[in-house]
């Protein structure tokens, strides 16, 4: 399944509900190459966005590939035009919750938070991970 997010769309809130403050994922070490896992940077960006009480994380340019992300209070997280936030195909990047057993953690999550947004024209491709998660419960059982 891929997503076109809207310029301006935002999921609870909008974006003038959110901090001055802007976290590039990029210079907390992603690398946005469609090879490297970005998960960690992009976390990094939305955990310091957090702390300094809510922010814009920007995903500009490239391919981000990652494992799940944890959206915090007061954040959200911008895929710029021309900007691919891809769900890693690995099945055991996606761990099953602690609070439902039967399902793996989503590519984008958020518990008990508040004023969170997702904007912009990039495009989120979940696909190939839902699809690949599918098979191997085949096999698993």
């Amino acid at each position: 399944m891929v997503f076109q997010l809207v310029a301006a769309t935002a999921i609870l809130c909008t974006a003038t509900a959110f901090a001055s403050t802007t976290c590039d994922a990029r210079q907390m070490g992603a690398r946005a190459d469609g090879a490297t896992k970005d998960t960690a940077a992009i976390q990094k960006a939305i955990d310091t966005c957090a702390s300094k009480g809510g922010g814009i994380v920007i995903l500009q340019g490239g391919t981000f590939l990652s494992g799940p992300l944890d959206l915090k209070s007061h954040v959200a997280l911008s895929v710029a035009k021309d900007t691919l936030l891809k769900a890693s195909e690995e099945v055991d990047d996606f761990p099953i919750r602690e609070d439902a057993k039967w399902r793996r953690m989503a590519l984008i999550h958020a518990d008990q938070a508040e004023d969170i947004a997702i904007t912009g024209e990039g495009t989120i491709d979940v696909h190939r991970h839902w699809r690949r998660q599918r098979r191997h419960q085949e096999r698993t059982g």
